[in-house]
């Protein structure tokens, strides 16, 4: 009997072999896609997240009295960073009842149009909620693109470098 069992095998071999290779590459293509997915998943989420994480800390409104305010640009400011730094600013600015906001920018790598653009964004909206707005640190480059958008920058209250702004709002 173990003959014919054995001669069976060998007869069927190459077929059960070549049909169980299959069934073996389709699992592991299948757990190959599912680790990989799940892998990505994660990594998204940790990506997501560290990036939620970045948004909070680049828009820092720090109190300095019971009116006056700092906001410390540091770094590129792209499209997203700017939106979310004039919602932000918006929001800690009411929550505080502050009247007086010192916009640093002397931390800010570059200012293009649309960085300029949303700098003004943030001034505007803050005057619209009783806000007064200084901007300190504008580098000669920073100078350079705000008057490259035609705007009156006699509208605008500069207060030179930070230290000379607080020594303002305080004397």
């Amino acid at each position: 009997m173990s003959r014919k069992i054995n001669s069976l095998f060998l007869v069927s071999s190459p077929e059960i072999t070549y049909d169980a290779a299959g069934l073996l590459h389709a699992l592991l293509d299948h757990a190959t896609y599912a680790y990989t997915h799940a892998y990505t998943v994660s990594y998204q989420n940790k990506l997501a997240a560290a990036r939620q994480e970045f948004l909070e800390l680049s828009a820092p409104v720090v109190p300095i009295s019971d009116s006056v305010a700092i906001l410390p640009l540091i770094g590129s400011v792209e499209i997203d960073r700017a939106h979310y730094i004039l919602e932000r600013t918006l929001l800690s600015a009411s929550e505080l009842k502050i009247t007086t906001l010192l916009l640093d920018l002397s931390g800010v790598i570059r200012v293009d149009t649309m960085v300029a653009e949303q700098i003004l964004k943030i001034i505007q909206s803050l005057e619209l909620i009783g806000v007064e707005c200084v901007l300190t640190g504008i580098r000669p480059e920073t100078a350079q693109s705000l008057t490259s958008l035609g705007i009156d920058v006699r509208t605008l209250r500069i207060g030179g470098s930070l230290k000379r702004a607080l020594e303002e709002v305080y004397i």
